[in-house]
């Protein structure tokens, strides 16, 4: 994850933290990404998303 200290605060207090996993459940164009990570349903904004790297890993 990069991002200005504000972002880094964000996303670490809804529980996105380097190494946790995460689903994502919409990513419809023009629409915030929705993801679920740690029981819960986030909303994040394009912009945010720039600021996460994601890996696939096999179920």
């Amino acid at each position: 994850m990069s991002g200005d200290d504000r972002f880094m605060s964000r996303i670490t207090s809804i529980g996105l933290t380097p190494g946790c996993s995460i689903r994502v459940i919409r990513n419809d164009k023009n629409r915030p990404m929705l993801i679920y990570s740690r029981d819960t349903m986030i909303a994040l904004n394009r912009n945010e998303c720039k600021g996460i790297e994601v890996r696939e890993v096999a179920v």
